[in-house]
């Protein structure tokens, strides 16, 4: 495959790019430098890499696994191949490829490195050894305010149990079907939710991040709180409507009215609840089963290597859109374990993606918010909300999803908290 470099970010200096947000794998960077029609608008992704392992440190050789070390090149195939095929690009981000060296990238890092939250200095840091990046387009550089979701799923209200018996920080009181349901009441005691964690955990959560002019807001900084309550007032079509409101209020209401205008949501929940119909216990049963035909025991059987290909998941998703909707996933066949398996880590990337909303670009009488999809919508159209971090995941993973459930489930039923979560 053709790597197809369009530019190169090295003859930049490290200092136009500023330090924007950062996930589990990825470290995001905005352009402020002089204008460059290559990079105006854009946001550089760097991959990380994990420092309490020896031979990660950054430097070194990278470490022989069952990764792709191009994982920028693979993440813009499969949005150019797969996620494409399932998402309209409406809801999605333009992905280009540059190229990076170790040089720039060892400047870069050390410039970066105090604008890290500290929890994340001690665990990874900017790869160097990566020979190219991700551009991709700036969501929250608009000249307003724009959010960060993470729409997490499963089991989230018993996970987020879970992480505050151990003392990590999760957004309790926020239930994602809240979120998903289409309901007016419902979305917005989401956002509240998220909201009211948000300002408790002055804006150190991973649910939420809130940002104006690109800039990435705390709760707990007078300035961030007046900038968002300034930012909000202007985007809305009554500009005189904070004037007596609470800043809560009309964030709440600003967001749910974006967010039951879009079909974003709806395409996201069918497309968690499809690709997943038989949840990791499922799986793991069906590897199980598997594995007892071959005359193998093993205390997991879910398999560890190889990682499926990209022309792999291009034939899942052929199968997946036709056959794949008759099959019967209540009798599940060991012939079909390789389709479940793609099937589960496809949903898996869906399950832990995040959506960007961006009120500035909502009119509530455009129409347009509720065509169907059908392939051919406008090229220049984009919705207000925008989905990120959709990379597939590695298949080693599916081990640790497999632990992770059972401990989830086992902490929640030994609290003896009775909460139902529901979908409509």
């Amino acid at each position: 495959m053709s790597v197809g470099l369009m530019h190169t970010v090295s003859d930049t200096s490290p200092n136009d790019w500023h330090y924007l947000s950062e996930g589990g794998a990825t470290l995001v960077l905005s352009y402020r430098g002089p204008s460059d029609a290559r990079f105006n608008g854009m946001v550089l992704r760097l991959r990380k890499t994990d420092i309490r392992k020896p031979n990660s440190l950054p430097g070194n050789a990278p470490a022989k696994n069952i990764r792709s070390p191009d994982a920028s090149v693979i993440q813009r195939e499969c949005q150019e191949r797969i996620v494409g095929r399932l998402i309209p690009g409406r809801y999605l981000p333009r992905l280009s490829l540059v190229g990076t060296d170790p040089d720039w990238l060892s400047q870069l890092a050390d410039q970066v490195h105090r604008r890290r939250p500290l929890l994340r200095r001690e665990k990874d840091a900017i790869d160097v050894t990566r020979s190219n990046a991700l551009l991709a387009t700036d969501l929250t550089a608009s000249g307003s305010w724009s959010i960060e979701i993470k729409t997490r799923t499963c089991r989230y209200c018993m996970h987020s149990y879970l992480k505050s018996t151990k003392g990590e920080a999760s957004a309790e009181g926020f239930c994602p079907l809240d979120l998903y349901s289409g309901k007016k009441e419902r979305v917005e005691i989401a956002l509240c939710a998220l909201w009211d964690e948000w300002i408790g955990k002055a804006g150190h959560i991973n649910n939420l991040k809130i940002f104006v002019d690109g800039q990435t807001l705390t709760a707990d900084d007078v300035r961030s709180m007046e900038a968002l309550r300034r930012a909000i007032k202007e985007s809305s079509s009554n500009p005189h409507c904070l004037e007596s409101a609470q800043l809560r209020d009309a964030f709440v209401e600003r967001v749910a009215a974006v967010l039951l205008s879009s079909q974003s949501l709806g395409i996201l929940a069918r497309l968690q609840r499809t690709l997943d119909p038989l949840d990791i216990e499922g799986l793991t049963s069906l590897w199980d089963g598997y594995d007892t035909s071959k005359g193998n025991v093993q205390s997991n059987p879910l398999p560890a290597e190889p990682d499926p290909t990209m022309d792999d998941y291009a034939a899942f998703i052929d199968q997946y859109l036709t056959s794949g909707k008759v099959m019967d996933h209540d009798h599940p066949r060991l012939e079909d374990l390789r389709y479940y398996t793609l099937s589960y880590l496809l949903s898996a990337t869906f399950k832990d993606c995040s959506i960007i909303v961006r009120p500035i670009l909502f009119h509530s009488q455009d129409n347009t918010n509720q065509a169907d999809f059908s392939g051919q919508e406008p090229s220049d159209y984009q919705d207000p909300v925008t989905f990120i971090d959709l990379d597939p995941k590695p298949i080693r993973k599916l081990r640790h999803w497999a632990k992770l459930d059972k401990e989830i489930v086992e902490a929640y039923r030994l609290s003896g908290q009775l909460k139902s979560c529901f979908e409509e």
